[in-house]
């Protein structure tokens, strides 16, 4: 809903791929993304174990990078499992302390 919201009154906002949004303001950018979009941007479609994840996050090279503070909104949905691929909105990784290393990898 957010990214939506920024993206139709932002002048500056670009949604850099469905989940994934880039809101460029005074030569800063702030990134608005699910926990789902965020994964995969960073580590990918198939990593799962620590090791995975840490190997695709070194290999990142992408626009994410470098972020300074992160906000997580609906905690208990972004540290939960939803198994279901269908279902959006919750982390894909089998272990929800995925979630929190790629957030210390970001920052």
């Amino acid at each position: 809903e957010l990214k939506d919201e920024l993206l139709s009154n932002a002048p500056e906002a670009e949604e850099l791929r469905p989940g994934l949004a880039a809101l460029r303001m005074d030569g800063l950018v702030a990134f608005v993304a699910t926990v789902d979009a965020l994964a995969v941007e960073c580590a990918g479609e198939t990593a799962q174990a620590e090791a995975e994840v840490a190997a695709a996050l070194l290999a990142y090279g992408g626009e994410v990078r470098g972020v300074g503070l992160a906000v997580v909104d609906e905690g208990h949905h972004v540290f939960a499992r939803q198994p279901n691929a269908a279902l959006s909105g919750q982390t894909r990784f089998a272990d929800a302390a995925r979630v929190r290393q790629g957030l210390a990898a970001f920052l």
